[in-house]
Parts: C-alpha cells; structure tokens; sequence
C-alpha cells in the first residue's frame, strides 16, 4: 500500500493513474534482458572531473535473483566512458548472439522508434511511422514505397485507408489492401496482416 501511495503521489489515485506511474519507472526493456541472460552486468565509467578523475571503472552485476554486487572493473576489460550493457546468453539463448537473428527481432519490433538503433555500427530503423503523419500530407508514393516494405510485396497497393481520430480514444490507422493476395496461386493460406503498435513499438 505504501508502494502504490508513492506512485499516486500520496493523493490515493486510482489504479488507472497509478499503472500510468509505473511505467518507465522499473525499467522493464532492461529487467527483460533475464529472459534470455544468466547474468547481467552494467559496467560504466564516469566523465572526468574535480572529483572522478581518479575514479575507477565500476562493474554492476546481478543474476537476476533479486541481489546485485558493485565492484571495481578489472582492468583487462575495457570501458571507455559511459555505459555498457553485457548479457551471458544462457545456452539454449545462444542464437540472440548473431546479428542476423538481432536485426529481426529489432525490424519486427522497433522499426519505428523516434531514437536511432545501431547494431554493429549500422542503423537498423531507418524508417518513419507515417501513420502518426496527417493523412492529407502523405503521398501515394510514399504510400507505395512503405506499403512495399511492410508487405514485401512487389505490386501497388489496391487501396489506402488512413484515417485519425482524437476522441474518445487517440487512433492513427493505416490499412493497405492488396492488389492481389498469393493464396489463388496455391501458396497456402497468408497469416494475418495487421500490427499493432503503441509509443511505435509492435
């Protein structure tokens, strides 16, 4: 109960606004990383200062367990200043360690985000979210283009249905119905075309 006083701010909100409170405040996207990880380490290093310039490379590390140790970075391991984030992949997780299988699940999920994604140098979400975009400032071939790209699919779109809406729910759709679809060509029945996404992540 004193958890969800501070979360509502001591004014006993309601559980709408106290979920509301929750997010971004346990870090979700980073405790994930045990999902796949027998460990987790964090190894940062401070910007140099008055009082850091002699400070060393701390190393943060948690098997997930609900404890964690901090202790000095050995100088065998490399940090530049900032941050890094090192998961030991368990065994059977091992196939998250090839960039190929990373791109995937990066493109799938988070093709859309506002803030650019480096995989090895590269950028991987290159692509804006033109559904979020007023619908009278799309072109059809921009419409064309991400049609192609979402679809993987070489023909134009038979028809764009983009609309927004502001109340009583806040809703940007984007529909694209093909011009043909590859079952009539015996090549067993298409999954589902339609994605949800929310803050532009599926």
């Amino acid at each position: 109960m004193n958890m969800k006083s501070q979360l509502g701010g001591g004014g006993g909100g309601t559980d709408a606004a106290i979920g509301q409170g929750i997010i971004g405040k346990f870090g979700v996207g980073f405790y994930s990383g045990f999902m796949v990880a027998d460990r987790v380490d964090v190894r940062s290093k401070p910007a140099a200062n008055a009082t850091t310039a002699d400070a060393p490379p701390l190393v943060w590390s948690s098997t997930g367990s609900g404890s964690y140790t901090i202790s000095p970075l050995p100088d065998a391991v490399r940090q530049d200043r900032g941050s890094s984030i090192v998961l030991h992949l368990r065994p059977e997780c091992s196939d998250y360690a090839n960039e190929s299988t990373v791109e995937k699940i990066l493109k799938r999920y988070s093709n859309f985000v506002g803030y650019p994604i480096y995989l090895n140098g590269n950028r991987v979400n290159t692509l804006d979210a033109i559904w979020l975009h007023d619908p009278k400032s799309v072109s059809q071939d921009t419409h064309a283009a991400f049609y192609k790209y979402i679809s993987h699919m070489y023909d134009e779109p038979l028809d764009t249905l983009h609309f927004r809406m502001d109340a009583p729910l806040d809703i940007k759709a984007l529909f694209y119905i093909p011009s043909f679809h590859q079952e009539k060509y015996g090549m067993g029945r298409m999954e589902p075309g339609v994605s949800l996404y929310c803050r532009k992540v599926l």
